[in-house]
């Protein structure tokens, strides 16, 4: 069984509020711990689930209740963990920091510890946006938009003064 086909499938019955929610619990739950076979069929059985209390006429909230993380923690705790996100992580930093050596290598003042200092910064960013990408996820769209603007903003910022650093040292 594809379990992503049959995901998409079922998610087009869903009422445009339930999607909604339902996509913010699959997002979460597919950024977490869990095997990706665990996950995809979790989903699946929450959206039946979803689907049955739809034909009943109630919503989501009947579901998650209040709380659409807490409802995904829960769920999370009793799976055991692969360390699927741990996985990708690492070969994104790899790639990155792939990246990094490659760009340091053709500057023209090229040091050891520049090229720490910047794998060292990416390596922050990258476990950083995963967590703030998971806190995010639930909170209201201009609130999550606004600290989202914030987080990037502060990134860029200690991005600019590493560089300056760098540069005069």
């Amino acid at each position: 069984m594809d379990y992503l086909e049959e995901n998409n499938r079922l998610r087009k019955q869903l009422t445009s509020e339930n999607e909604r929610a339902y996509g913010d619990v699959v997002v979460y739950l597919r950024l977490s711990h869990a095997e990706e076979r665990q996950t995809e069929e979790l989903l699946l059985e929450i959206i039946d689930h979803l689907l049955e209390i739809q034909k009943k006429g109630g919503s989501y909230l009947d579901l998650f209740g209040s709380n659409s993380e807490r409802f995904c923690d829960e769920l999370l705790a009793n799976l055991p963990g692969e360390n699927k996100s741990a996985l990708f992580k690492f070969g994104l930093v790899l790639v990155s920091v792939s990246v990094v050596v490659c760009m340091s290598l053709f500057l023209s003042d090229f040091h050891w510890w520049s090229i720490l200092i910047r794998i060292s910064y990416l390596l922050v960013v990258v476990m950083l946006t995963f967590k703030v990408l998971k806190k995010l996820l639930f909170l209201p769209k201009m609130k999550s938009l606004i600290y989202s603007w914030l987080f990037f903003t502060v990134v860029i910022v200690c991005l600019v003064g590493i560089e300056f650093f760098i540069a005069t040292v």
